[in-house]
């Protein structure tokens, strides 16, 4: 079920990283709009228009713009940390090999395979070991040999 969630999920990963993308452009389009807002709304309260209709409403208009541009700039930051988070195909590819690779090492199959590899190395070692012991030992054995004949030749 894991393996199934996980090509799931690579299937719609570029799509969600795709889709935050463009939230993120439109966030980022609507929040530089309410800062000219504010700035033009900010420039028209400071003008002297202190009286008025026209105050009450470009004061309105500006406490809605920065609330605008302080909501859309926390939601902006959210989701570019959401779209960092989120992992690519190719991450959620190798995920989903790691997983595979952990199922298989870890079943029975497996396990009795390598035991019993490990087993046929380990004896065929253990005879090749045995052989060279034994070429060693034959070999020391002459050197003893000719040692012996040069020590008894040259007295």
């Amino acid at each position: 079920m894991e393996l199934v969630l996980l090509l799931y999920a690579a299937s719609i990963a570029e799509n969600i990283r795709g889709s935050l993308g463009g939230f993120i452009i439109a966030f980022g389009i609507i929040g530089v709009i309410s800062c000219i807002v504010v700035a033009v709304t900010a420039a028209s309260l400071t003008e002297g228009h202190f009286m008025g209709d026209n105050y009450k409403t470009t004061l309105r208009a500006n406490r809605l713009a920065r609330k605008c541009v302080t909501v859309l700039f926390f939601s902006w930051l959210v989701l570019m940390l959401v779209s960092h988070l989120v992992p690519s195909r190719r991450d959620v590819y190798v995920m989903a090999g790691g997983y595979v690779a952990m199922k298989a090492v870890n079943s029975e199959v497996v396990q009795d395979t390598a035991n019993s590899v490990l087993n046929s190395i380990e004896k065929w070692l253990d005879k090749e070991l045995t052989k060279e012991m034994e070429t060693a030992r034959k070999a020391a054995e002459a050197q003893a040999a000719r040692q012996e004949q040069s020590n008894k030749g040259g007295r």
